[in-house]
């Protein structure tokens, strides 16, 4: 089992609805605290032709558990090693957007490189057992990461507003971690020279109209006729 760094999802069995109106290297981003319904949002755009980046943070902790288990590994996991753990995980979205840039279309992305920085903000305030350490800063941040996260741009960031927390056995968060991480998503974003907009809690396909209205309004017509 591997992770690809160069997974993308398309629809293969209908045309890309985003192309005509596209630019190059136009990749937005959707994310938001643990549990606020991104891979259902980016589920539903996948459905309606548009190309989208999965998230990698849960397959990627599937794939080290399960190498750590059956081969006595230590691959790195956020409640174990955040720092090892969000390197790789940085190294491997920047391969697949590298990949996604040179597509002349629009492209979704579930998560961006500055949830990283939000992450490890979000862990000088708590921990994975949910002790409060009251004390949050960017120093948190490794030094010889912050060029990169900072610098890294995206044509537009969308921070979903949360839904009722659910942990399980990858989202091991308490609820005020969970928060916790939701708040830092703005700064984080911020930081590296985005403003986020923020979706409201909606039905998926209205939280999809709204993101797309943003975008382009012809993706939205073109979403209207796709998907009813």
């Amino acid at each position: 089992m591997t992770i690809s760094s160069v997974d993308i999802h398309t629809s293969a069995n209908k045309p890309q609805i985003g192309r005509e109106s596209a630019q190059a290297n136009s990749i937005y981003v959707i994310t938001g605290q643990p549990g606020c319904g991104k891979s259902e949002l980016c589920a539903e755009l996948y459905k309606a032709g548009f190309i989208v980046l999965p998230e990698v943070a849960r397959r990627l902790i599937a794939h080290n558990e399960l190498r750590n288990s059956l081969y006595c590994e230590s691959l790195p996991l956020p409640w174990t090693n955040l720092d090892g753990f969000q390197r790789e995980l940085i190294a491997i979205q920047l391969n697949r957007e590298k990949v996604a840039r040179e597509i002349s279309d629009t492209v979704f992305s579930e998560r961006g490189i500055s949830d990283s920085a939000a992450y490890y903000m979000a862990s000088t305030g708590f921990d994975y057992n949910g002790q409060n350490k009251n004390s949050f800063s960017l120093d948190a941040i490794p030094s010889d990461l912050r060029d990169t996260i900072f610098t890294h741009k995206y044509a537009g960031v969308f921070i979903l507003d949360p839904l009722p927390y659910k942990a399980d056995s990858q989202r091991r968060e308490d609820p005020a971690h969970a928060a916790r991480i939701h708040e830092q998503m703005f700064v984080a974003y911020r930081l590296s020279g985005h403003e986020p907009i923020r979706v409201p809690v909606l039905p998926i396909c209205e939280r999809a109209q709204f993101i797309l209205e943003k975008v382009d309004l012809q993706l939205l017509q073109l979403y209207k006729s796709v998907r009813g």
